[in-house]
């Protein structure tokens, strides 16, 4: 009731001193209604209530600023938004391992911070020497992160590797030497010393076989390692990187692109109400329901609940308000011409009016007919 009566007092008061704030605060709390109310038994409520007015006091602010502005503005929520995603994707389960932690972490923040110095550097309205400063200490810290991450998977690895001990051999004793004495027959003096030398040669030869067969081996296990390790930690990045999106990234663009689209619907409809323009009152209304998705997108993130059945409960909550929605505008389109028809108004009836009414009246006759056929086909069937 109360809702209605704001609604109503909004509309005359916009089309009374020609402005689209009144519009704005209307759609601000109809916003705050669709964003909290299928959170109200959780107490999550009060966080998407609090993210949608800041981003609307936002929305409004960024109208009244010049661009450069806008877009530092932009930066800094930005940035703020990644040192909060940055904290969430450190919340890791307690069973995960510490070094896949470390180098998820690492890498996901490495690669954000690169994203953003691109945005700033090739960006157009970014195009000065401090946004140019600003790029560069992103890709710098883009660049130790990464490079932290690297460090930190080549000692993991490092600790994951078993010690490959060569086998026994390669050694010269007493047997061996008069073992190729024998073979070979040998009498004098120089074959002796040829024989005690190939011995020699031979047990080198083995000695360095084994050694470079274990450094190989050695090699190739720590090659494993660090790459099972790097699978790892990218597979955490990209879940845990998600799950923490979903908490921080999403619910904030979300709020931020349906109070942006409010913002603009409020312009449309201002100029519907002044110049009755019915195109405008049809693109104000397609950004209304833009407006009223995201919102849906950023309590669903919030809420950590399942995507398709939450979805499935939006439809079914859209499919059975719609009566009562058509029967409230019905009531807030009559309740503000209904003064101005009698000289007490800025607003008159219009085709919009007159359509909802019809609307109405055709659906309550429809309803009124399938009522009388479904009691005759009672009695007929006693």
């Amino acid at each position: 009731m109360f809702s209605m009566i704001g609604i109503c007092g909004a509309l005359e008061l916009a089309a009374t001193v020609r402005s689209w704030i009144p519009l704005f605060v209307a759609c601000c709390m109809l916003g705050a209604a669709v964003v909290t109310l299928p959170l109200f038994r959780d107490h999550r409520w009060h966080t998407t209530l609090t993210l949608w007015l800041i981003a609307c006091i936002v929305a409004l602010y960024l109208h009244f600023v010049d661009s450069s502005a806008r877009h530092a503005i932009i930066l800094a929520i930005s940035v703020i938004v990644l040192m909060a995603w940055g904290v969430l994707l450190g919340d890791a389960e307690p069973g995960e391992e510490p070094s896949v932690k470390r180098i998820g972490i690492f890498l996901a923040m490495g690669v954000a911070a690169f994203l953003i110095a691109v945005v700033i550097l090739e960006a157009p309205w970014y195009r000065s020497s401090v946004s140019s400063w600003i790029g560069a200490a992103f890709a710098v810290v883009g660049a130790v992160c990464v490079l932290a991450a690297f460090l930190v998977a080549v000692v993991a690895s490092a600790s994951k590797v078993r010690v490959v001990r060569s086998q026994r051999g390669g050694k010269v004793t007493y047997s061996t030497v008069s073992q190729r004495l024998e073979k070979k027959r040998a009498k004098g003096a120089l074959d002796r010393l040829l024989a005690v030398v190939e011995s020699l040669v031979e047990a080198l030869t083995q000695r360095v076989w084994h050694l470079v067969s274990a450094f190989i081996d050695v090699i190739f296990e720590y090659l494993v390692a660090l790459a099972s390790v790097c699978a790892k930690s990218f597979a955490w990045a990209i879940v845990r990187g998600g799950v923490a999106a979903r908490l921080s990234i999403l619910p904030v663009f979300a709020t931020g692109l349906a109070s942006w689209l409010a913002a603009k619907a409020s312009r449309r409809d201002l100029h519907y109400l002044v110049n009755v323009d019915t195109g405008s009152l049809f693109v104000a209304l397609g950004m209304t329901v833009l407006g009223v998705a995201s919102l849906s997108v950023a309590w669903i993130s919030v809420s950590g609940e399942p995507v398709i059945p939450s979805i499935e409960s939006i439809c079914l909550s859209a499919f059975h308000a719609s009566p009562y929605v058509l029967l409230a505008s019905v009531a807030v389109g009559l309740a503000v011409v209904i003064p101005g028809a009698l000289g007490y108004g800025s607003l008159h009836i219009g085709p919009v009016v007159i359509f909802l009414i019809s609307l109405t009246g055709v659906s309550l006759v429809l309803g009124w007919v399938k009522k009388m056929s479904q009691k005759s086909d009672r009695g007929n069937g006693c």
